[in-house]
């Protein structure tokens, strides 16, 4: 069972710092096609566009790659910590890839007529069951803060490796949900992500050599 499974292992691993930044480098290019006006929705949904949905929903389920390569990448020096930051990513990659198909959604229910208004006020109504969501959200923004800290830490990890990804849970927050210069603060924190995941890649890579 062991010589079946090596295999495998060693693919995976090789792969794994590729596969982590599908969904940051998808998302940048996303948020960088919304900053461009590509595919607007219109009325209150101009805040997201439908290409930009299309190319996150697709990029998505690649966050659990990406979280995977950070708690593995963490673990190197503090196993505990690095399970906890791929079971917290784990639990995020829910609401990131649900945030991504409610811009299809929306764009599904604009095209066969509902009011864009009407759309946003029912996405934005809230109950006491979305804190299943808040939770999950959260745990995803734990994950990159901890790696980010623990990567500060680190005596292997270049320290603007952890910056990048503690920053980018700010931007993030800034731009998306406080929609404050989102033109701005989105297109910055998915950046942050690639730039984080590349450069962990790169010293993942150097330190083997």
């Amino acid at each position: 069972m062991e010589q079946l499974a090596n295999p495998w292992n060693l693919r995976l691993n090789k792969a794994l710092p590729s596969l982590a930044l599908v969904a940051p480098l998808t998302w940048f290019v996303a948020s960088i096609i919304y900053v461009f006006g590509i595919g607007r929705l219109p009325g209150g949904l101009s805040i997201i566009s439908s290409h930009e949905g299309f190319l996150m929903t697709l990029g998505s389920p690649f966050f659990i790659a990406t979280f995977i390569f950070l708690g593995q990448s963490v673990a190197r020096q503090f196993p505990t910590t690095g399970i906890a930051v791929t079971v917290l990513g784990s639990l995020g990659v829910t609401t990131l890839s649900a945030i991504s198909a409610f811009r299809l959604f929306a764009t599904s229910f604009v095209n066969y007529g509902i009011d864009p208004d009407t759309i946003l006020g029912a996405f934005n109504a809230g109950s006491r069951f979305d804190i299943a969501f808040a939770i999950l959200q959260v745990s995803g923004f734990l994950s990159f803060i901890v790696s980010g800290v623990a990567f500060l830490r680190s005596n292997t990890t270049p320290k603007w490796v952890g910056l990048l990804l503690i920053a980018s849970i700010p931007l993030m927050v800034t731009g998306q949900f406080f929609e404050f210069k989102k033109e701005i603060f989105w297109p910055l924190a998915t950046f942050s992500w690639v730039l984080a995941l590349w450069g962990l890649g790169k010293s993942m890579k150097y330190e083997h050599v």
